[in-house]
């Protein structure tokens, strides 16, 4: 059993103690402090390991000549100890007509056979399978002298080849190549390691390959087939082992049918532990938060109905959605509020009913008191990415303008305000100025204790999106060691993405221990090295799915069980996290289509906004758990999950689920003997002594 240690860092004190290091969340690829291995063309290897997954490295063309001086390729390099096959083709040996040369190509599934000589008379290739007559493969001349000559093999050749000349001759070199070309990349350790993750992006180009594989080795010498590979998977993904293996080195060998020139790329690839590239799941830090206290929705203005809350029943604007959850995140537009960075909104104006400085029908106050009257604490993300970078002239002294007004009109009314949802189009140093000139304005509108400001939402995982145009969000190039004491907390997006083997991004369950949920873990280990005790504000999670009178088609859409399913486990394992807060994405479907489009916890508008599957559950949640926190971890294998959940008073209950997808077999744990199970939330479902991927309460 784990059982939670509470902190004892007060809140002022955390910086001090922290030296800032921009890269606390990674975890380090084998890759990084192996050698390099290529099948051709070393000279830019160091793309396919460089974490950035728009450079490759690709091979030299194999053919019409290449595969020759290339040692993994040609089946007959250094085969006779001299110059006839040192793979030169302008090095020769002297043959004789008294001379029979024998190349043993048994058990090498060779496919084609170069040549080049020099002649007075004849050559002759025969070929002498294991079993089977003598047969003749080729017949050289003057003619040919001097050029290069190739030869295709009968399919599934075993045997030798025999050289006769009938005049002394010189042989530049003699090559053979396997039926189709196999090009490699891959790494070497100093020692052996545990490999339970490799992330790759194999995608070869044009033409193409017909195979690819990924092998491993313990000796450096030989390998074996660890996976079988999509061949022309464009995005990069991870190939999670069954069971972890001690491998001094992993390799993506791609196959192409032969063609002259033809080359492959690999993108990149890297190798972890059964934890991959987010790490060991930290231990819970922070059990303070019960489920009623963690739980928000993100929300709308006017709430996908084009008008003012105050003028929606209950049963469709926020009221609606108060009965789950205690909080709301609304997308709050900063065009609204200014025509240009550097304006003043002047929002005492706005309170007036005269507008905001842009806008002069805008008035957060009519929309934000009936929020706080369905008893929902207002939590803007204000959207600072509706003004172009460009824009931004001053970013520092135009954000402390804007947020002094702000600060002064709504710190104390709301919880949290968000510098940007997700502006990662922007810049490093832009962004970075912009929320420093944030802090300034709140603290020179005398609110600065409040602690009220969070960043954006951030991850601690691929500081390489930093070079991508639109996905450039790496905390630590965007928040500044000074800034960083003064924020409330640490924002972050966390959707149960992966890509499968041919690239195509997916949902899957929260607990897979490759999908992008377990960013979270990289973000945790950044805050604990840089500002301990710093709270993580998870501001969008969230599931696409049919229900509510809508279907759902893109690739990332589960189940509307599963989304409910995953949605709850979701909600736990943020819990047992410390996660201040986890704001579910969205409050209703969207109208549009594609990603997120369904991620709602109702239906859309046009269809009457129905209750979806995971609404319910969302609901039935809280009736069971609301005054719950998780105090203990009982279990967190790969076939159980089992948390201990306290409310205030010492009432205890026990939470269990396998971590796997909705079709996993029910089973009975050993941890959960003497104890009875007393609620499911799986729909439809009686009690039982045994566990499922619902979620179920025990005591």
């Amino acid at each position: 059993m784990r059982f939670i240690l509470f902190g004892l860092l007060t809140f002022s004190s955390y910086f001090c103690l922290a030296q800032f290091n921009p890269d606390a969340g990674l975890v380090a690829s084998y890759t990084e402090s192996a050698t390099f291995i290529s099948s051709s063309n070393q000279a830019v290897l160091d793309r396919a390991f460089d974490r950035d997954v728009d450079t490759h490295w690709q091979s030299a063309a194999a053919l019409p000549h290449g595969y020759i001086s290339n040692d993994s390729q040609n089946l007959l390099k250094g085969i006779t100890g001299d110059r006839s096959t040192d793979g030169l083709l302008n090095t020769g040996e002297i043959v004789q007509s008294r001379d029979t040369i024998l190349f043993d190509l048994k058990g090498k599934n060779a496919g084609r056979i170069s040549i080049k000589a020099g002649l007075r008379g004849e050559l002759s290739l025969k070929l002498l399978p294991t079993s089977g007559p003598t047969s003749e493969l080729a017949t050289l001349t003057r003619s040919d002298n001097y050029k290069v000559r190739h030869y295709t093999l009968p399919e599934g050749f075993d045997g030798r080849i025999q050289l006769t000349v009938t005049n002394t001759a010189q042989v530049f070199d003699v090559a053979a190549m396997k039926q189709n070309i196999e090009e490699y990349v891959g790494y070497l350790s100093s020692n052996p390691e545990r490999v339970g993750q490799v992330w790759i992006r194999s995608w070869p180009g044009s033409p193409g390959a017909i195979e690819a594989r990924l092998e491993g080795t313990i000796d450096g010498l030989n390998w074996t087939l660890l996976e079988q590979l999509h061949p022309a998977a464009f995005r990069e993904y991870p190939v999670v082992l069954d069971t972890p293996m001690m491998l001094l080195g992993v390799r993506v060998v791609q196959v192409l049918a032969p063609a002259d020139w033809a080359k492959v790329n690999v993108w990149e690839l890297r190798a972890y532990d059964e934890y991959g590239p987010f790490g060991k799941t930290p231990e819970q830090v922070d059990p303070t938060m019960t489920f009623e206290e963690m739980l928000g929705i993100n929300g709308l203005w006017g709430w996908g109905y084009g008008r003012y809350s105050d003028g929606l029943a209950d049963s469709l604007g926020p009221k609606r959605f108060s009965a789950v959850f205690a909080k709301a995140r609304n997308y709050h537009n900063l065009d609204w509020d200014i025509s240009a960075p550097g304006e003043v909104a002047d929002y005492t104006n706005m309170a007036a009913g005269n507008g905001t400085q842009a806008k002069g029908w805008v008035n957060w106050d009519r929309e934000y008191t009936h929020w706080r009257k369905a008893a929902l604490e207002v939590n803007p993300s204000v959207r600072i990415s509706t003004h172009a970078e460009v824009e931004w002239s001053d970013p520092e002294n135009q954000a402390r303008i804007w947020s002094a007004d702000f600060a002064q009109h709504f710190a104390d009314s709301i919880g949290t305000v968000e510098i940007g949802n997700e502006p990662w189009s922007f810049s490093a140093s832009t962004y970075k100025l912009i929320l420093d000139g944030a802090v300034a304005g709140f603290a020179e509108a005398g609110k600065g204790s409040s602690r009220t400001v969070l960043p954006c939402a951030l991850q601690a995982c691929d500081p390489h999106v930093e070079t991508t145009r639109n996905g450039k969000n790496y905390i630590g190039n965007r928040i500044s060691p000074e800034t960083l004491p003064k924020l409330k907390g640490l924002n972050a997006h966390a959707y149960a993405f992966l890509n499968d083997r041919i690239g195509n991004r997916q949902a899957t369950y929260p607990e897979h221990p490759a999908n992008k949920w377990n960013e979270l873990n990289n973000i945790l280990r950044w805050r604990d090295a840089n500002a301990p005790q710093l709270p993580i504000y998870l501001t969008e999670f969230g599931y696409d799915a049919a229900g509510g009178g809508d279907n759902c088609s893109h690739s990332e859409c589960v189940s509307p069980e599963e989304a409910a399913a995953y949605t709850l486990r979701s909600i736990l394992i943020a819990n047992r996290l410390g996660i201040r807060r986890a704001d579910y994405y969205f409050f209703g479907n969207s109208e549009r289509s594609g990603l997120f489009s369904k991620s709602g916890l109702v239906g859309k508008v046009s269809t009457g906004a129905q209750d979806k599957e995971v609404m319910i559950a969302l609901q039935a949640f809280v009736d069971q758990l609301a005054d719950y926190r998780v105090t203990e971890i009982v279990s967190e294998q790969s076939d159980s999950y089992i948390y201990k959940l306290e409310k205030a008073s010492g009432e205890t209950v026990w939470v269990a689920w396998i971590p796997k997808s909705l079709s996993a077999t029910p089973l009975q744990v050993n941890e959960l003997s003497g104890k009875q199970q007393v609620f499911t939330f799986a729909p439809n479902q009686t009690l039982s002594a045994e566990i499922s991927a619902w979620p179920s309460i025990w005591k």
